[in-house]
């Protein structure tokens, strides 16, 4: 975890991602559901130089950054995106199969660090 804007406190990606970015690779990189959403990354969202929302893509060559930026816009896109009103509606199920590919993925990587699945598996 990390101080974030106004105190708030925000999971780390990067130091999770830099941490065990061998594991990562050597763990769960070669998962069918792993290598799609590395392959079809979601597009993030953007605003254009005319000032308009629009849609880029994740370039990235690394795959284990490339994975965890997906899961961050897949999350992003969710709570924040705009969907479909500045362009093409992306395929039927697409979004469906990148939020399944997704839980499957975070569900793996929680198992990386001990701490983290403490936390998860914490029961009140």
């Amino acid at each position: 975890m990390k101080k974030g804007y106004r105190d708030i406190c925000e999971p780390d990606w990067n130091k999770f991602r830099d941490k065990y970015q061998d594991k990562i690779e050597e763990d769960i990189l070669n998962d069918s559901r792993i290598i799609y959403l590395v392959n079809n990354p979601p597009k993030q969202q953007i605003i254009n130089s005319k000032n308009k929302i629009g849609w880029k893509d994740i370039e990235n060559r690394n795959k284990v950054k490339k994975l965890i930026l997906s899961l961050k816009t897949i999350r992003n896109n969710l709570f924040h995106g705009g969907k479909y009103p500045c362009g093409e509606k992306e395929e039927d199920g697409r979004n469906k199969k990148l939020l399944e590919h997704g839980i499957y993925i975070l569900l793996s990587l929680k198992d990386i660090d001990t701490k983290v699945k403490e936390y998860f598996e914490y029961d009140i």
